[in-house]
């Protein structure tokens, strides 16, 4: 699959990562595995870099929740490592995890 998205050009691939440390990723993404997503995100990479394609241009989508808003600064530090657009939405259920620091998720999301 990951050969496909670089082979035809497949323009963007947003990813639900909604943690930066696999014990905040599980919160949300119950049975999910950041290490392994990481990991398939490094091989897209590298496989783009080895066909020298800009495509798929990879964006982090980033949930803020409660339970998370802690780790958007590591999150954006990790999505400019892995060569990502990080871009927070806001959670649309605000009665789970909401936001704990309004302030500061205003301040690190705009």
């Amino acid at each position: 699959m990951l050969d496909a998205l670089v082979k035809y050009k497949f323009s963007s691939l947003s990813i639900s990562l909604d943690g930066a440390t696999p014990q905040t990723y599980l919160k949300y993404r119950k049975g999910g595995d950041l290490n392994k997503v990481i990991e398939n995100i490094k091989k897209l990479n590298s496989l783009k870099k080895k066909c020298n394609s800009k495509f798929p241009e990879l964006k982090w989508q980033f949930f803020v929740f409660g339970h998370n808003e802690h780790e958007i600064i590591l999150a954006r530090k990790m999505s400019e490592e892995l060569e990502m657009k990080f871009t927070p939405k806001k959670n649309y259920d605000s009665q789970y995890s909401p936001v704990l620091n309004k302030e500061f998720v205003l301040k690190e999301t705009g």
